[in-house]
């Protein structure tokens, strides 16, 4: 994973704050905003292409949602990461007409198209692995997510 890639523990949140989809985006967006990794028009961005392509996904051990915006508003490689306090209904990537209950959002802001498919692969392989998601649930702190996201992503 590149070194250009970000992940910080300002842009984590285990208590996204909202009931619905959107509050949380608007919420994981602001987060990137005030880090200047994305531009502003992101967050709108990101509402819009969830509305037309949602990004919901069932793994065995958690449901998530990888939400992601418009790449020109990305000013460096980055990611928000929020655990929802209760499960938040998005709709599935593979069945837009499915509500999935999502217990995760990891809110992708990638510029280069190759650096975003090896994110997502990464983001795939590490949904599929029980135990992280366990730890993910575990987690007492955004340190110790940011430690699993880290190993996972950056080190892998």
């Amino acid at each position: 994973m590149s070194k250009r890639f970000e992940i910080c523990e300002s842009c984590i949140d285990l208590h996204l704050p909202g009931a619905d989809r959107e509050a949380m985006l608007r919420h994981l967006a602001g987060l990137l905003v005030r880090q200047g990794l994305v531009e502003p028009a992101y967050v709108e961005k990101i509402l819009e292409r969830e509305a037309s392509c949602p990004t919901g996904l069932p793994f065995p051990a958690m449901t998530i949602a990888l939400p992601h915006g418009d790449p020109a508003f990305v000013r460096r490689a980055s990611m928000a990461v929020g655990r929802c306090p209760e499960p938040v209904a998005f709709y599935s990537m593979e069945d837009p007409s499915e509500a999935l209950q999502v217990e995760m959002v990891v809110l992708l802001a990638v510029n280069d198209p190759d650096e975003h498919l090896a994110v997502l692969n990464n983001l795939m392989e590490m949904f599929t692995r029980p135990q992280v998601c366990q730890d993910l649930r575990a987690a007492q702190s955004r340190a110790q997510v940011c430690g699993i996201f880290r190993q996972m992503l950056c080190e892998a």
